[in-house]
């Protein structure tokens, strides 16, 4: 799990095979790391990163295009599957986005 363009430096310094990097978006769940890094720091991370990036922080279907244009082809989510009264629903919304 990454926060930073350095921390993804080290990570794949350190052998990673991917990384998270975020939250990208305001959530609950990473509140106590801060302001969210944002789609700009988020496309600089996929720009200059040699492994995946997986978005993480505030994911939800509507955030996809978002990420799309930022060249993040992968995201995780916590909230948005694990905080709904229909987790299936809520995972078919992705894949339907």
């Amino acid at each position: 799990s990454t926060h930073s363009l350095a921390e993804i430096t080290s990570a794949t310094k350190a052998g990673a095979d991917f990384v998270t990097f975020g939250p990208v978006f305001p959530t609950r769940s990473k509140a106590e790391l801060g302001e969210p890094v944002g789609t700009d720091k988020l496309h600089e991370a996929c720009d200059t990163a040699f492994i995946p990036v997986f978005a993480l922080g505030g994911i939800h279907p509507d955030k996809l295009p978002e990420l799309k244009n930022c060249g993040c082809e992968h995201f995780a989510c916590i909230g948005a599957l694990l905080n709904c009264a229909n987790p299936e629903a809520a995972a078919q919304s992705f894949l339907s986005a």
